[in-house]
């Protein structure tokens, strides 16, 4: 039978159940096929791997091409490696005639080097994905991971007939409003690095962590001063400013009170001075207050931050109901990081004192939010003494909901990898424990969405000098 006369029938053929829907001249033998040794084309597994998937997923599409004059394959040795891989024992092939040695060669280059040349337009990629339904798999054997799929798709929205870049969303809202936060992107490094030039210094008051860094240090050699020093800038004991940023100019608005039962370091309190908003933040440590208002000093003339010394669950009671607008706030994970000696200090207490303790601050500070407001609170997963998870974010969740708010929005932000690199390894190899590279921002709501959303108005975005904010 011809070529022409086997595309009639083509679409009936199977091999190893897979269809084939290309045009061949015979069904081959995969270990019959010698690939051509002076193939300059390298195949990584990873590409190997998506090639096998996209054949069984979508069958034979074209065939592997062999040299009359050599018995080499000429096009299609990546196919055949993923053949092999997926375990098939014959594939699709045709054969075709070369004049020279040279020709041929150049027919195999050609195939490889050409595509080279092609560019993506990516609106045209993100129109596709948008017209279409594409499930993940589809996506997957289109040859794009899904981040990549991310960055195109997400890149482009549709508002009546015109394409609206991404970058105007982050122009309108700093950041997309999506339920993932990138913080290790570029463009959200370069905006935390704008606030940290204005002269943020959250990290006076919180030595505990880099002393734990330091330790580890000494007892690993393959650990770096300047991989410590990069680990320590990534933002390990600093509440990071963008995401401040976002969550006042997204739930608050200018000369609200902003209630923190949790303050810890500056970051909070100096943001919201910036942005124009009241801060109240009450921190148990004393010699972390003064650092945060000496820092402030450097920084805050108007609405100057102020930080209350105590006890959280015992000052809440001193403050009237009903007097902040919204809430920020970041608790201690558990004991993850013990910050002081102090008996009330919750990051002291098992998890059974810390909750009861955890669970009467978030009940009170519903007492001294108004209506139609919200409560953000910046969480992350922590791990008991023989390795398992707490619960600590469902249990937050739990405690906000019996408290009376409503569980409105969870957004995930993807933090920089920092002493996750260092840690990663050795984790994994010896108990199969991943290394959490994220938080949970949780926001919770009093009263009716509408209402408050109408309050706030528009999204109003903190301008910075270019000088300001170079990487």
């Amino acid at each position: 039978m011809s070529k022409k006369e086997m595309i009639n029938v083509v679409e009936r053929a199977k091999i190893d159940t897979i269809n084939v829907f290309c045009a061949f001249d015979e069904i081959v033998e995969v270990e019959v096929l010698k690939e051509n040794p002076n193939n300059p084309n390298l195949h990584p597994e990873e590409q190997l791997k998506l090639l096998a998937d996209i054949i069984k997923q979508t069958g034979w599409r074209a065939p592997i091409t062999v040299s009359n004059r050599s018995g080499y394959v000429v096009k299609g040795h990546g196919r055949l490696k993923a053949a092999k891989l997926a375990g098939f024992k014959k594939v699709p092939v045709e054969f075709q005639n070369y004049s020279s040695d040279e020709e041929e060669l150049s027919d195999m280059i050609a195939d490889n080097k050409i595509a080279e040349f092609s560019v993506m337009d990516k609106k045209a990629i993100a129109e596709l994905f948008d017209n279409y339904e594409f499930t993940e798999d589809e996506i997957i054997l289109t040859g794009y991971k899904p981040e990549e799929f991310d960055e195109i798709y997400n890149a482009f929205e549709e508002n009546d007939d015109s394409v609206i870049i991404k970058a105007n969303l982050k122009e309108m809202f700093i950041a997309p409003p999506f339920s993932i936060f990138k913080a290790n992107s570029g463009d959200w490094q370069k905006r935390k690095n704008a606030w940290i030039a204005l002269g943020l210094r959250s990290e006076i008051g919180r030595k505990k962590t880099f002393e734990s860094l330091q330790k580890l240090h000494e007892k690993r050699h393959d650990i770096t001063e300047n991989m410590l020093k990069n680990a320590y800038k990534a933002g390990v004991s600093i509440f990071d400013p963008v995401l401040c940023e976002i969550v006042y100019s997204w739930f608050s608005k200018e000369n609200d009170i902003i209630l923190d039962p949790f303050a810890g370091g500056s970051v909070r309190g100096i943001i919201a001075s910036k942005l124009k908003r009241k801060y109240k933040g009450i921190e148990l440590r004393q010699e972390q207050v003064c650092a945060n208002i000496e820092n402030a000093k450097e920084l805050c003339d108007e609405y100057f931050p102020e930080w209350i010394v105590g006890d959280s669950n015992k000052i809440l009671d001193s403050l009237d109901n009903s007097s902040c607008n919204m809430i920020l706030s970041c608790p201690p994970y558990v004991n993850l990081e013990v910050y002081s000696d102090d008996p009330d200090d919750i990051s002291n207490m098992d998890f059974s004192h810390f909750k009861q303790i955890y669970t009467e601050i978030i009940s009170k500070s519903y007492l001294k939010l108004k209506d139609n407001s919200f409560a953000i609170w910046v969480v992350g997963e922590v791990r008991d003494k023989n390795g398992n998870y707490y619960n600590f974010i469902g249990e937050t969740i739990k405690a906000f909901i019996n408290a009376g708010y409503k569980y409105y929005n969870e957004i995930i932000l993807e933090t920089p990898v920092g002493t996750a690199a260092l840690r990663a390894a050795n984790g994994f190899k010896n108990s199969r424990k991943v290394c959490k590279i994220h938080q949970n921002v949780l926001v919770f709501l009093k009263g009716d969405a509408k209402v408050a959303t109408q309050r706030l108005g528009d999204v109003a975005i903190k301008e910075f000098d270019e000088d300001c904010i170079e990487l």
